[in-house]
Order: C-alpha cells, then sequence, then structure tokens
C-alpha cells in the first residue's frame, strides 16, 4: 500500500536527486547497494523508474516492522535492539530518506 502512494505523491526525479545527494554528502552508497538491516536482506535502490518505487517502499516497511515487532518469535533473531550503538546508527541513516518522503507526501496533500 505504500508504493502507490510514493508513486502519486513523489515524482521520481526529486526521489532521485535525493538519493543522490544523500549518497554523495554520506560518502557512502547507502541506498544504491545490498544491505542486510536487522536481520532482513534489501536489494539495492536502482535509480531507474519500476525499480525506485518498490525498493523504497520495501526497506521502509523494514525499518518499520523492526521498530514496531523488536523481536521475531517465528524467525528467533532480534530484528531491533533499542539503544544500541548499530541499531541507533542504522536508524539515523533512514530517518533523512523517511523525513523526505514524509514532506513530499504532506506538502502534495495539502489543502489551503
Amino acid at each position: 500500500m505504500l508504493r502507490p502512494v510514493l508513486e502519486r505523491y513523489v515524482p521520481l526525479p526529486d526521489l532521485i536527486e535525493f538519493v543522490e545527494a544523500y549518497e554523495t554528502h554520506r560518502g557512502d552508497k547507502v541506498y544504491t547497494k545490498r544491505r542486510q538491516i536487522f536481520g532482513e536482506d534489501l536489494a539495492e535502490v536502482r535509480l531507474a523508474e519500476g525499480h525506485l518505487y518498490p525498493n523504497i517502499a520495501k526497506r521502509i516497511k523494514v525499518i518499520r516492522n523492526a521498530v514496531v515487532h523488536s523481536s521475531d518469535r517465528h524467525e528467533g533473531h532480534e530484528r531491533f535492539i533499542p539503544l544500541t550503538a548499530r541499531s541507533e546508527e542504522i536508524i539515523q541513516e533512514e530517518v533523512s530518506l523517511m523525513r523526505f518522503l514524509a514532506e513530499k507526501v504532506i506538502i502534495a496533500t495539502a489543502r489551503t
């Protein structure tokens, strides 16, 4: 359900520009390389139509699930341990993207 929201309210060129600028600022391929976050494999975010929105939506879902469901009885491994240095570092890397997307959606849906 997140993917259609992103597609409707976040212009692709703006999202590509954000990802490129953020990675340049960080000096690391935070989004455009394959990573494992909280026990989940995330595909690299390809900066192309048809690939960007689904991968970004999955990334947000993984982060959300890790924070909301900090342990998983079915898989038996920790997903997110609050206030640990590594968990906090991962969340900090993701906050900029989520803030950017939230602002785009809020602005696009605002009424005067």
